[in-house]
């Protein structure tokens, strides 16, 4: 139980850590586009 728990943990911090970067890409962007 404890070890499907951590995988669950890890795929979500995964989930987290590509949401940010695509964001931040995002956010690149478009401050590019601005100038």
């Amino acid at each position: 139980m404890e070890i499907s728990g951590q995988r669950m943990l890890r795929q979500q911090m995964l989930v987290f850590f590509r949401t940010i970067i695509a964001k931040k890409h995002q956010y690149h962007n478009w401050f590019q586009s601005r100038l």
